[in-house]
């Protein structure tokens, strides 16, 4: 039986940049900038572009994801873009949401 699919779970534009977090097919949870023209891997990519991956990806101009959790999973839900003073050192920050460990990442 395959895996099912990624499942996208949030979106969010920055000005002209779209940001995308997914549920992996059984791990390697992501988040994307989504960009015209790109593969984003599946189903012969889950996560970053590495070891055996990596052939296939430079054919198939495959666009890594900016973040993932590697072998895991977070069930990654919503996404927001967070520009304001009010906490300096989340500014200019996605913001994503797990509804596995029911945590709050930045």
């Amino acid at each position: 039986m395959e895996p099912w699919p990624p499942q996208s779970q949030g979106l969010v534009f920055n000005g002209n940049t779209l940001y995308a977090s997914e549920h992996g097919a059984n791990t390697e949870d992501e988040v994307n900038i989504i960009e015209k023209h790109r593969n984003f891997g599946w189903p012969n990519v889950q996560g970053p572009c590495n070891g055996s991956e990596a052939d296939f990806c430079n054919t198939n101009n495959v666009k890594p994801p900016i973040w993932s959790t590697g072998n895991g999973t977070y069930a990654v839900c919503g996404l927001a873009y967070y520009n304001h003073d009010r906490i300096p050192g989340w500014k200019n920050s996605l913001l994503l949401v797990s509804l596995k460990t029911q945590r709050f990442t930045s």
